[in-house]
């Protein structure tokens, strides 16, 4: 029995979170991500503004930064962030 609560477990975790990448995705105004992007872009480049610097969350910048470096776009980084923080 516990094998199966286990799998039943694992099971709804996995659905609950492709319920919450796709409510996430219909979400139309998502500029609350888009400055991290900009910013770590704009770090990548050598060029960042650094009075706005106090603006942002530093670990969170560099790992969107770091996504970006290997190639990750809005939905990758919106997706893999979701699936990481299900079951939190």
């Amino acid at each position: 029995m516990e094998r199966r609560g286990w799998i039943a477990f694992g099971v709804a975790l996995i659905a609950i979170t492709i319920v919450r990448v796709l409510a996430v995705d219909s979400i139309a105004d998502r500029s609350f991500f888009i400055k991290y992007l900009e910013f770590a872009d704009a770090l990548r480049a050598g060029q960042i503004v650094r009075d706005r610097i106090p603006d942002l969350s530093p670990g969170y910048l560099w790992t969107v930064a770091l996504l970006r470096a290997i190639g990750l776009g809005v939905h990758g980084i919106r997706t893999l962030q979701i699936i990481l923080l299900s079951g939190v």
